[in-house]
């Protein structure tokens, strides 16, 4: 009996240390990036990243940016703001496109634009900018989210991606 006894012991100690493993695997992968994320400044994807950045603001709580190649030369530009709680603007200002690392053209809010909208607490839109098959680019995203109370800007640049 006594062979059964330290049978069921070594199991009840494997079954814990099993279940304490995954129980810590799970805790550390709820902090580590993700695969295909955009970290420290680092592509780790070269198809499309969307970095993400969470920022403590009384304006903005959470703002991405986004570049990935289409066909025929057109790049899309993503991008998407949130705030914590309703503002009465919030969105991008200005979008600026680099290719090959020089400053090329800027996509400016205006009131038909859709860059901007009010009376909400997030906004997501999407630029398409047509570029030369086989070149570099990249965007700078400008943000903007305010009430009555005040208003916070933040800036964020997207991956390079070649046009093809």
């Amino acid at each position: 009996m006594k062979g059964n006894s330290d049978m069921k012991n070594t199991y009840k100690k494997a079954t814990r240390f099993i279940a304490s493993f995954l129980a810590m695997m799970l805790i550390i992968s709820t902090f580590a990036p993700a695969g295909g994320a955009y970290y420290n400044n680092i592509d780790v994807n070269d198809e499309f990243c969307i970095p993400v950045t969470i920022d403590a603001s009384h304006y903005i709580s959470a703002y991405s940016a986004g570049m990935s190649a289409g066909s025929n030369g057109n790049l899309i530009i993503t991008y998407s703001i949130t705030a914590p709680r309703r503002m009465t603007e919030i969105g991008s200002t200005r979008i600026e496109i680099f290719e090959n690392g020089i400053f090329i053209k800027a996509y400016v809010h205006t009131s038909t634009s859709g860059m901007m909208i009010k009376d909400m607490f997030t906004h997501a839109g999407t630029i398409i900018h047509k570029g030369v098959v086989g070149r570099s680019y990249r965007a700078t995203v400008h943000y903007k989210s305010g009430d009555n109370t005040g208003f916070d800007t933040r800036s964020l640049q997207t991956i390079t991606v070649i046009a093809r």
